[in-house]
């Protein structure tokens, strides 16, 4: 009986500590968020516009599936919003994302979202510019991914934000 509950404390503990996923492939959107609203309201979502800076992928076209890569590109950094409605399929999983999403934001971390090996129509929106429907949000098999510091597009996204 000791050893189940030590074997038990000892995976908890290993989970609880493992904190950063690893995306399978190149991410779509990096993003540093200060804020998120969930439309119409946080009880029952159907929209989110997250606040903050972002940097978006771009592959040529023609390319983006695991079996015909390409180069995956990423825009400079982009202050504004990005809006998002829920998907038709795997909207629970969507919510799953979301909620994610809003516990990251304004606390100074790097995440992911999406895959880059496929064309990406995200759209950092800016204060002020006419207001457009929302793009449907990306499934994509890794989920919200917080990216560690060190990484090339988070650095670029902190160093941004602090100028």
């Amino acid at each position: 009986m000791k050893w189940g509950c030590c074997l038990a404390a000892a995976v908890a503990a290993f989970c609880m500590g493992a904190g950063v996923c690893h995306a399978s492939g190149p991410i779509g959107v990096y993003a540093l968020v200060d804020k998120v609203t969930f439309e119409p309201s946080a009880d029952h979502p159907e929209r989110i516009r997250m606040s903050g800076v972002f940097v978006i992928s771009s592959v040529p076209d023609g390319c983006g599936s695991p079996s015909n890569p390409c180069s995956t590109s990423y825009s400079s950094p982009q202050k504004g919003y990005l809006y998002f409605s829920l998907p038709k399929q795997n909207a629970d999983q969507a919510l799953r994302e979301w909620q994610d999403v809003k516990s990251l934001a304004g606390k100074g971390d790097v995440f992911g979202f999406g895959s880059g090996w496929f064309r990406n129509d995200a759209k950092v929106r800016k204060e002020g510019d006419p207001q457009e429907p929302p793009q449907v949000w990306p499934i994509n098999n890794t989920g919200v991914v917080v990216v560690p510091a060190t990484q090339t597009q988070a650095k670029v996204l902190l160093q941004f934000k602090g100028e």
